[in-house]
């Protein structure tokens, strides 16, 4: 024979998810901060062995040989003719930035697509662009 069981309504459904709900985040609050003291302590110690690349002083020339490479030959900007490096960037459809950019173009063989820009046409650019 059959038992007939009562069903909940959907706000006792409700409630009960949001007790295991309030539950979980108990639990992991209280393991969060059991741990607290294990985490920090392999943290510091993997900063300490597996410090941060820093790619300036990794290879200093390659900024350099890529505003070259891309430049046609010539540290300078390709449409007005800067030539303080400070004032040069890459342009191009990328989401690299900073020096890691320039590692990867000399890692890649200098992938198409790329130009030497100054600061000043690199924003008239991208202005030119977005209007």
């Amino acid at each position: 024979m059959k038992q007939n069981k009562k069903r909940a309504t959907p706000e006792e459904y409700l409630e009960a998810f949001h007790a295991s709900q309030e539950r979980r985040k108990a639990q992991a609050q209280a393991c969060y901060r059991g741990h607290r003291d294990a985490r920090l302590t392999y943290q510091k110690e993997y900063r300490e062995t597996h410090p941060r690349k820093d790619y300036a002083k990794e290879c200093p020339d390659a900024k350099e040989a890529v505003l070259t490479h891309y430049g046609n030959g010539k540290l300078a900007c390709v449409r007005c003719g800067e030539a303080r490096l400070p004032c040069l960037t890459i342009s191009g459809n990328n989401k690299r930035r900073g020096q890691g950019l320039y590692m990867w173009l000399k890692k890649y063989k200098y992938p198409e697509g790329y130009q030497t820009l100054c600061m000043n046409c690199q924003f008239i650019k991208k202005s030119a662009i977005s209007t």
